[in-house]
């Protein structure tokens, strides 16, 4: 019990009645019981409830396969868009010329 021997419990029993004196040892003895039972109750409370609740944990649906929320669609389209390259070695942009007359002949004309 606690790792305590006999010779160290026939201590401790000495020591009791020396400090306590033989009238107040059965009290005190008494209480100690009490406490004891009182703190193994408790204990025992405690981990019924724990191991009840961890059933209960067991008991519950699977949740790793995650729902997407709106913001995880968001997230995902971003981050896609982030890893594309901007351009492509195919990328030629369209470029137009621009001049202000109608024509190449109203320009020496006007000119």
């Amino acid at each position: 019990m606690f790792g305590i021997g006999m010779t160290e419990l026939i201590v401790i029993m000495i020591v009791a009645i020396i400090v306590l004196g033989p009238k107040r040892l059965p009290e005190a003895v008494k209480q100690m019981a009490r406490i004891f039972r009182e703190v193994k109750s408790t204990v025992d409370e405690v981990k019924t409830s724990v191991i009840s609740e961890i059933d209960d944990i067991k008991k519950l649906p699977d949740t790793s396969s995650k729902k997407t929320t709106p913001e995880d669609e968001f997230e995902k389209e971003f981050e896609q868009e982030l890893s594309k390259p901007k351009y492509t070695e195919d990328y030629q942009p369209k470029r137009e010329k621009i001049s202000f007359s109608k024509n190449k002949e109203e320009n020496i004309n006007d000119g």
